[in-house]
């Protein structure tokens, strides 16, 4: 059990590393919001608990970033933890892909993380302590040996990854943010 409970919010968490994360939180005795967008398939892909909440979450909608955002502090009080690990793929050449499936990948591996973490800054703020973690394809360092199957997926996940995160202007907010960069 953890000395201090802490709140999660998990973007992705119906499949792949999202289910892994919130049901690594839930065991260590967090509460976890679990958000996909379906979430029937997040409940059934997490399990039930009393320290889980599951919420859908397109995290390329602004009013569902901010639905979800709610949901989570009318439930649990706050947020300590938000976890940006959903994302899209497309894999072909980069003239193959349509403009529709390039929007989406950039919509939800780019644009999405930031709308989520808009959303739940203002908690950390108020609380002055949070970790915002963004968790981002390794395409986009490895663009060189991929290219050209990967190129929209490189260039979407590439601001999120490395060591130096997007600035969540968080000097003296006490929120820390981090990336890291899955295979």
């Amino acid at each position: 059990m953890p000395t201090e409970k802490k709140t999660w919010i998990i973007t992705g968490a119906g499949r792949g590393m999202g289910v892994d994360i919130a049901k690594g939180a839930v065991a260590a005795g967090h509460n976890v919001v679990a958000t996909g967008r379906n979430p029937d398939a997040v409940a059934a892909a997490v399990g039930d608990s009393g320290d889980l909440l599951v919420v859908r979450l397109d995290v390329s909608s602004r009013h569902d970033a901010a639905a979800a955002v709610t949901a989570a502090v009318d439930r649990f009080g706050g947020i300590d933890v938000l976890v940006n690990n959903a994302a899209s793929f497309y894999a072909g050449y980069f003239e193959e892909l349509t403009p529709e499936q390039m929007e989406r990948q950039r919509a939800v591996s780019l644009i999405g993380p930031m709308n989520v973490t808009r959303a739940v800054l203002p908690v950390m703020r108020k609380q002055r302590s949070g970790h915002v973690i963004a968790i981002s394809s390794s395409a986009a360092n490895r663009a060189v040996n991929l290219a050209p199957r990967a190129s929209n997926s490189c260039a979407a996940a590439a601001p999120l990854s490395g060591e130096n995160p997007p600035s969540t202007s968080s000097a003296g907010s006490g929120t820390r943010p981090c990336a890291a960069s899955a295979a």
